[in-house]
This record gives structure tokens, sequence and C-alpha cells, in this order.
């Protein structure tokens, strides 16, 4: 044996060092992932507030019957869920069956399907796009919008014009 690894001494080396190679990767890999609260930049909840200011937009809004703003907006991935800033808000057009989502950008039009169910409204696209709206009578509201895999929640208060 000893006169083996005497002639063999490089190729024996070079096993061991990629022995030990790949120990140390099966071992990284398969920690858990670390906790870096303490390295991630804090993002208060002021940061992700709807900031939109209605009056100071550069279009003319369509006629509408209730305006819809979120408070919360998350998105979701298969992976995981986490805020983010809210920058959509909601028109809808009850008596010409239409909703409006708009931002900073010129509204988006959507003919609707608009019904009463109980205590809420429930507000889809006539053509299917991967967007619910529920309104409860009180004024609460929620609109999911699918982005290819990921599904982006917002929620909020609609109120009249």
């Amino acid at each position: 044996m000893k006169q083996f690894i005497k002639e063999n001494w490089f190729k024996v080396g070079m096993l061991m060092i990629t022995i030990i190679l790949v120990f140390v990767y099966l071992v990284r890999i398969n920690q858990p992932a670390t906790d870096n609260n303490e390295t991630d930049i804090k993002i208060s909840n002021e940061d992700l507030s709807f900031d939109i200011n209605l009056n100071s937009l550069n279009y003319q809004l369509p006629k509408y019957d209730s305006i819809c703003i979120p408070d919360k907006k998350y998105s979701c991935s298969k992976d995981d869920c986490k805020q983010v800033k809210a920058g959509v808000f909601v028109l809808i057009d009850y008596a010409n069956n239409k909703f409006y989502r708009c931002d900073d950008k010129p509204c988006d039009q959507y003919l609707a399907k608009i019904e009463e169910s109980g205590e809420f409204v429930n507000i889809t696209p006539q053509f299917p796009n991967g967007t619910i709206i529920k309104v409860a009578k009180g004024g609460d509201y929620f609109e999911v919008v699918s982005l290819g895999l990921d599904i982006l929640t917002s929620y909020g208060t609609c109120s009249g014009k």
C-alpha cells in the first residue's frame, strides 16, 4: 500500500482534494437558508403606501361610479409572498359594466361582468384575463390579478364620487 501511495501520490492527493471539496459543497447546499434581517434594508409601510395624487394626473379619468384606492398590496409567487408598493387604483362604472385599472399612466378599460352575491359585488372582465375584484357593501375591496404565474393582491376601500 505504501508503495502504491509513493508511486501515485499526485493522483491520491487529487482524489483526496476532490472528495473534500465535494463534501464541503454538499454540506453548504444542504444548510437551511439563514435569516438576513440584519443586513436587509428596512422598508416602512409608508414607503409601500399608495401615493399617487389623483388631482395631478396628466390625463382625464374616465366616467366612473366608484373609485377603489389600495391600502396594501402583496406579490405572491410559488415560493413566497411579500408586501409591495401599491400603485394601481380601480375605477368602476356600474352603469356601463366597465372597470378601469389606473396608475400614473392612462387607465386600461375592461368590459365587466358585475354580479351581486350577498353582501358583496363580484367584478370580472367579460374576456377573462386573470383579474377579479370583490367589493363589500361597506366599501372594503380586494383585487386579485395574475401576472404570469404570480399573483398580485390589493386591499383597500372603494367610495363613490
